[in-house]
C-alpha cells in the first residue's frame, strides 16, 4: 500500500512540474511590473529585472498540495488494492517522459536564447500532448500495449528481421543524406573560406594528381594514403573537384556508419542496439560543439580519418569465433594499410593489433586455443611482420624510389613532431576548457580514457582468468584502441578532438549494455532496448547542430540562412564569415585587390534564401579571369607559383600544378577585403622553404593577389604577418608587374 501512496506522489509531482513549466511560458507574455514606481531613484532603475519566480514557486507548491489532496479523496478506495499500482506505474512512466521532454525544450529555450524558435514550437506540441494524454490516457494505453504486444509477436518472425535490417541501413542513408550540395559548399566556402577542406584533401590531393609525391613535394597533414586514396577515388564522382570530393566524402561517411551498424548487429546480436550505437555514434563524432555549425567544414574530424577499422574489428571478432588465420592475416595486412593511410590513426590501429597478437600469444589457454601446432603459432609471428610489410610495400607502390629517400621520411616524422611538441596548432592545456567553462566537454575528456582503461583492466583479467568468453577480448582491444586514438586530445586539447575518436566508447557502451541485458527477462530487454533507441534518438535530433544539417529532414526550405535553423555562435554572431568580421579599421589597406574599399562581407541576414546564397558563392568563387591569366603565361605541367586566397581552387581552374611544397601558402578570406592573408604555415620552416624554393627554381612568373602590390601596410603586419610579409618583399624585389586577371597580377622575374 505504501508503494501506492509514493507512486500516487510521484505522479502529482510531475503534474505539477507540468503545469508550472506551462505557466511559465504563459506568463512570458505578461512582463511584471516593478511595483516601485515614484519610490526608488531614477538612475536606479536599469538594475531592477522584475519576474514571475516567486508567483511560479508558489503556484508549484499549491498546485502539489492541492493535487495530492484532491488524489487522495478521489482514490481512496483505489489506493488499498495492489492491482491499481500495475496501471499507476505505466501512467507514471508516461508521465516522466512528458516531463522530461517539457523541461528540456524550456532547457534548450534557455541555452539557445540566441535561437529559441525550434525549441518554443516543440513546447507549445508538447503542451498540447500534455493535455491530451491525460484527456485520453485510458485509449492511448490500450492502443499502446496492443502495438507492443504485436511488435513483440512480430519480432519471432525471421524475414521481420531482415526487414528492419534492411529498414535500418536505409535510414541511416536518410539521415546522412544532404540534397543540394551546393549550398553546404556555400555555406563551407563563407563560413571559413575552405580552410580544413583544402588542409585535408584538396591541397595535397591536386599536387599528388599533377605527379607531386606527399612530404616529398607538398606536405600532407594527415598522411600518404588519405591523399593518394581519396585523390584517386574522387574520379568515381565526377572528378577532383569541391562538388565531387564532397559527395564523396558524404558517401564514405554514409557506408562508414552503415558498417557500424552491421558490426554491432553482427557482435551483440541486437537490432535495437545496433541502431542506437548508429545513431550515438553520429550524434558524439558529426555533431558536437566543436565542429558548429557543420560537421563537413572540418573533413578530417569525420569518420573518414579511420577509413576501415569497423572492417578491420570484424575481421578481429571473427578470427576469435572462428579461429581461422585468414581473418588474422586479413586484419594484419588492414593493420598495415591504416599505417599508409592515416598516420597518427594508422599507429594506433597498429599498436592494437599488436596487443592482440600479444594477449593471444601470452594467455595459455587462448595460445593452446588459436594456435594449437607450432606451425600455426609460426603463421601468427608472420601477421605480426606482414603488418609492417604490407605499409611498407603501399608506401613503396605510391612513392616508388622516393620511399628510400631521407627526404621523404625526414619530412614526414617532422610534422608528427611538430605537432606532439606544440607547433602546427598541436598544443593546448588539456585543462582548457574548464577555463573557458565547457565543463561537460572537460568531463567527457576524462571520462573517455577512464572508462577505456577500466574495460581494459576488467576484461583483461577477466579473460585471463578463463571467466568470460573468448570473444570478449574484442572489448579489450576496442579499450587499447581508444586510448591510443585517445592521445590526439591529449596533444591537442580542443573542443574539435575529444569527440571525434568517440567510436570505442561507443563500442564499449554497447557492449556493456549487452551484457546487463543478458541478467533481464525479454520483456525489461525490450523495454530497456527501446529506452536506449528512444534516449539516441532524442540526443542527436534535439542537438542544435543536427536541427541545422540540411538533410531531408530538415525543418527549413532554407536551412542555411534560415534563423529557425541555422546555428548561430553563443554570442549571437553569425558564421558566415566570422573569422574575418572582427578585423580592426586599423589593420586593413586603403583599397582591396579589386582597388575599391567596398568589401562586402555578408553574413546569414544579407540573404533571403539558400539559392541566393548558391548564387553568391558561385560567382565568388569563380576564378576564370586568373586561370585564363596562369594558363596564358605558362605551360602545362609546369610548377606554377600562386600566392593568393584561394590558390588550390585557382590552380584546379588553370589546370596548373602547384610550385610550393607548402600548400595552401595562405589562409584564405574573401577576395574583396582590404587586408594581406595570412599564411597557413604548419611548420616552423614555412618561410625558409618557400624562399629556398622561389631561389632554386626561379619560375618565370609568380602570380600574387593584387593586394600584395600596395607598398604601404599597417605596422602590425610586420608582427602578425611576417612570413607572408617577407615573401612579397622577395617577390618585389625580384619581379615586376607583367599583366593582371580580376584579382591576381602576373609578376615577371627581372634579376
Amino acid at each position: 500500500m505504501n508503494a501506492n501512496y509514493f507512486l500516487l506522489t510521484s505522479i502529482v509531482c510531475l503534474i505539477s512540474m507540468q503545469l508550472t513549466a506551462l505557466l511559465g511560458r504563459l506568463l512570458l507574455l505578461f512582463p511584471p511590473g516593478t511595483g516601485l514606481a515614484g519610490r526608488i531613484l531614477p538612475e536606479w532603475s536599469g538594475s531592477l529585472q522584475p519576474k514571475w519566480d516567486l508567483v511560479l514557486f508558489l503556484v508549484f507548491i499549491l498546485a502539489a498540495v492541492s493535487g495530492q489532496a484532491a488524489a487522495l479523496f478521489w482514490l481512496k478506495k483505489d489506493l488499498k488494492h495492489g492491482q491499481w499500482r500495475r496501471g499507476a506505474l505505466r501512467y507514471l512512466g508516461a508521465e516522466a517522459v512528458m516531463t522530461f521532454l517539457l523541461l528540456s525544450a524550456a532547457y534548450k529555450m534557455t541555452i539557445y536564447d540566441n535561437s529559441p524558435f525550434l525549441a518554443q514550437r516543440a513546447f507549445a506540441v508538447l503542451a498540447i500532448g500534455a493535455v491530451l494524454m491525460k484527456l485520453f490516457w485510458h485509449e492511448l494505453n490500450t492502443i499502446s500495449g496492443k502495438a507492443a504486444r504485436l511488435l513483440a509477436d512480430l519480432s519471432r518472425l525471421p524475414v521481420v528481421h531482415l526487414g528492419a535490417d534492411a529498414g535500418s541501413l536505409v535510414l541511416i542513408a536518410a539521415v546522412i543524406y544532404v540534397p543540394g550540395l551546393d549550398r553546404v559548399l556555400a555555406q563551407l566556402f563563407i563560413g571559413e573560406q575552405f580552410h580544413h577542406f583544402d588542409f585535408f584533401l584538396m591541397s595535397p590531393g591536386w599536387a599528388y594528381l599533377n605527379g607531386q609525391m606527399p612530404y616529398v613535394d607538398a606536405i600532407s597533414q594527415y598522411g600518404v594514403g588519405v591523399v593518394a586514396v581519396l585523390s584517386r577515388l574522387a574520379s568515381l564522382f565526377g572528378g577532383f573537384d569541391y562538388l565531387p570530393v564532397l559527395k564523396m566524402l558524404i558517401t564514405l561517411v554514409t557506408g562508414y556508419y552503415m558498417l557500424l551498424y552491421i558490426l554491432v548487429r553482427y557482435w551483440l546480436g541486437s537490432i535495437t542496439l545496433a541502431l542506437a550505437a548508429f545513431f550515438v555514434a553520429f550524434r558524439l563524432q558529426m555533431f558536437h560543439y566543436g565542429v558548429s555549425p557543420l560537421c563537413w567544414t572540418y573533413p578530417s574530424t569525420t569518420p573518414v580519418r579511420f577509413g576501415l577499422d569497423i572492417v578491420w574489428l570484424a575481421l578481429l571478432l571473427a578470427h576469435l569465433r572462428s579461429g581461422r588465420v585468414v581473418f588474422l592475416a586479413l586484419a594484419a595486412v588492414y593493420s598495415g594499410a591504416a599505417l599508409y593511410y592515416m598516420t597518427a590513426t594508422g599507429m594506433c590501429v597498429l599498436a592494437a593489433f599488436y596487443f592482440y597478437l600479444a594477449a593471444l600469444l601470452a594467455v595459455p589457454h587462448l595460445r593452446r586455443h588459436y594456435f594449437p601446432a607450432p606451425r600455426v603459432l609460426g603463421q601468427a609471428a608472420g601477421c605480426g611482420i606482414l603488418a609492417v610489410a604490407c605499409a611498407f610495400g603501399l608506401f613503396w607502390l605510391t612513392l616508388g624510389r622516393e620511399v628510400w629517400s631521407k627526404t621523404f621520411w625526414h619530412n614526414m616524422t617532422e610534422y608528427l613532431m611538430f605537432f606532439a611538441h606544440g607547433h602546427a596548432g598541436g598544443v593546448l592545456p588539456i585543462y582548457e576548457s574548464l577555463k573557458y567553462r565547457h565543463f561537460w566537454a572537460s568531463f567527457m575528456g576524462f571520462l573517455l580514457p577512464l572508462s577505456y582503461l577500466a574495460a581494459l583492466l576488467f576484461i583483461g583479467a577477466l579473460v585471463c582468468l578463463k571467466k568470460v568468453r573468448n570473444e570478449h577480448l574484442l572489448a579489450a582491444v576496442i579499450a587499447v584502441y581508444g586510448l591510443a586514438n585517445y592521445q590526439y586530445y591529449v596533444v591537442r586539447s580542443a573542443v574539435t578532438s575529444y569527440y571525434m575518436g568517440a567510436l570505442p566508447f561507443v563500442l564499449l557502451a554497447c557492449f556493456w549494455l549487452a551484457l546487463a541485458l543478458e541478467h533481464l527477462g525479454p520483456v525489461w530487454r525490450r523495454r530497456v532496448l527501446g529506452s536506449a533507441l528512444a534516449l539516441s534518438i532524442y540526443a542527436l535530433t534535439t542537438n542544435h547542430n543536427y536541427i541545422s544539417y540540411p538533410n531531408l529532414f530538415n525543418f527549413s526550405r532554407d536551412p542555411m540562412v534560415d534563423i529557425t535553423v541555422a546555428q548561430r555562435y553563443p554570442d549571437r554572431q553569425g558564421y558566415f564569415n566570422h573569422l574575418v568580421k572582427p578585423m580592426a579599421e586599423q589593420d586593413k589597406l586603403p583599397v582591396n585587390s579589386l582597388g575599391e574599399v567596398f568589401e562586402d562581407i555578408r553574413a546569414e541576414d544579407s540573404f533571403k534564401s539558400d539559392e541566393e546564397l548558391k548564387n553568391y558563392y558561385r560567382g565568388e568563387f569563380d576564378f576564370a579571369q586568373d586561370a585564363r591569366l596562369i594558363q596564358s603565361l605558362t605551360r602545362a605541367g609546369e610548377r606554377v607559383a600562386v600566392l593568393s586566397s584561394f590558390e588550390t581552387k585557382i590552380l584546379l581552374q588553370a589546370k596548373r600544378t602547384p610550385l610550393f611544397y607548402h600548400l595552401p601558402m595562405i589562409t584564405s578570406q574573401p577576395m574583396r577585403m582590404r587586408a594581406y592573408p595570412a599564411d597557413a604555415a604548419h611548420s616552423p620552416n614555412f618561410l625558409a622553404d618557400t624562399l629556398r624554393q622561389l631561389q632554386q627554381a626561379r619560375p618565370e612568373y609568380v602570380f600574387i593577389q593584387r593586394i600584395f602590390l600596395q607598398q604601404d601596410v599597417p605596422a602590425s603586419y610586420l608582427e602578425n604577418n611576417a612570413n607572408i610579409t617577407a615573401i612579397v618583399r622577395y617577390v618585389r624585389g625580384h619581379y615586376s608587374v607583367a599583366g593582371q586577371g580580376k584579382y591576381l597580377a602576373a609578376l615577371k622575374r627581372y634579376r
